[in-house]
């Protein structure tokens, strides 16, 4: 069988396209490079350098005749959807689109779609679940609520399966240290290199922190063995930033070196989502521990060239 992992060449990307090749499929990398890097690649895939917003995807598409389409590529900054609310719907919404395109042309596929779930639900003091209204405070929120309404449009018109992924904060191996890059990822390149940390919202943001291969996984089950379903993809648990942060430090055997500052411009407090959908859809689930999640992390890190 064959899958398709748009924006493969990224973090989530490449954590799923590993292990979709573990479990013998035949796997098919669609990347513009923009924030991914074929360096992430595992041997074994196809990779095509193309744009989702770019028409042309459709086709692209269309000819491969996958069997399972992770939708992945996205522009995914919070701040840079504020400051370009053009570019943000043009990647997420237009480019979400195409893909729905080229399933419809190719007369077969299965959509798992990334979409999120801090920015979907908004302030969350308790766990958010799925039948919880939307709430989306920034554009990028938007242009994903807009995504999914556009995918059951299609799933109900033309008989295209789906599922929609709402995920958790992801970390883990293989997320970017540079430019907008997850508070993990941040905070580790920050601390292996003995710069200051700062923490935002006076260390106070708390966010629902899931292991990457975790998210791999829920991937994988749900396109395996779910249809047509919206799934929070988290661990129910919120840790601050500033608890987040000591605990890397204690990791990696360091003192501790921040500053707190202010919330920055379109970011929430706090964010937690329920998951017993999740649970009750995948009945042998299992999710990492944050401290057993945060040691396989620095390992992978301290283990690569830091640049």
């Amino acid at each position: 069988m064959k899958v398709i992992v748009t924006g493969g060449a990224g973090f989530i990307g490449s954590n799923l396209t590993r292990l979709m090749l573990e479990n013998g499929y035949g796997v098919v990398v669609i990347d513009n490079l923009s924030t991914g890097s074929k360096d992430n690649l595992p041997e074994g895939v196809e990779f095509l350098n193309h744009d989702v917003s770019d028409g042309g995807i459709t086709d692209v598409i269309a000819r491969q005749k996958a069997d399972f389409i992770f939708h992945l590529a996205a522009q995914i900054d919070v701040r840079k959807s504020l400051e370009d609310p053009v570019k943000d719907i043009e990647t997420n919404t237009i480019g979400t689109i195409n893909i729905l395109n080229g399933i419809k042309k190719a007369g077969k596929g299965k959509i798992i779609f990334s979409s999120t779930g801090g920015a979907m639900y908004g302030e969350c003091q308790e766990p958010a679940g799925e039948e919880r209204r939307e709430n989306p405070e920034s554009p990028y929120g938007i242009s994903k609520l807009s995504s999914e309404h556009y995918i059951k449009v299609y799933s109900r018109w033309f008989d295209i399966p789906h599922i929609i992924m709402r995920l958790a904060n992801v970390y883990g191996p293989f997320q970017s240290m540079r430019g907008e890059a997850g508070v993990v990822a941040i905070f580790i390149e920050q601390i292996l290199n003995k710069k200051k940390s700062k923490v935002f919202g006076f260390g106070d943001m708390e966010r629902d922190y899931i292991y990457v291969k975790d998210v791999a996984n829920a991937a994988y089950q749900l396109a395996v063995n779910v249809n047509n379903e919206t799934v929070n993809i988290s661990t129910r648990k919120s840790t601050s930033n500033l608890k987040l942060y000591k605990m890397l430090c204690d990791i990696m055997g360091v003192d501790y070196n921040y500053e707190l500052a202010e919330e920055r411009k379109g970011e929430i407090i706090k964010s937690v989502m329920d998951n017993k959908k999740l649970l009750s859809l995948i009945g042998d689930f299992t999710i990492t521990p944050i401290e057993e999640g945060l040691g396989m992390t620095v390992e992978w890190y301290k283990n690569r060239e830091v640049k």
